[in-house]
């Protein structure tokens, strides 16, 4: 995503994994391109009608980890890709998965940090 510097609360990490979500009664799948503690980047299998502002619940595999999370779409790119913020989270999946970043901070092979 470029995006100023300022507008990231948290470093992002290349990564890959499965994504599922659910909105207006379809199901969803597509790969994870970037994480961070806030939000994501995705890349859905098809090309979707999704607005800025759309909230749906979002299901991500990273690292043999599953997480669930409540996302609202805050950017969709011309190349299919889908940025959300991740606006509601359990404090144990939060900590999973600040332990998960944490681990792709020091540098295993799947992920690397982005540059702000």
């Amino acid at each position: 995503m470029n995006e100023p510097a300022d507008a990231r609360r948290s470093p992002r990490y290349t990564c890959h994994g499965p994504v599922q979500f659910r909105i207006r009664n379809g199901e969803i799948n597509g790969k994870i391109i970037n994480l961070s503690l806030d939000g994501c980047l995705f890349c859905p299998t098809h090309e979707l009608d999704l607005e800025v502002g759309d909230e749906f619940d979002l299901r991500f595999k990273v690292s043999g980890l599953s997480f669930c999370a409540r996302a609202i779409v805050r950017r969709v790119g011309a190349n299919n890709t889908v940025g959300v913020e991740i606006i509601q989270l359990s404090e144990r999946v939060r900590t999973q998965l600040r332990e998960l970043l944490d681990e792709l901070s020091h540098g295993q092979p799947q992920a690397t940090k982005i540059a702000k």
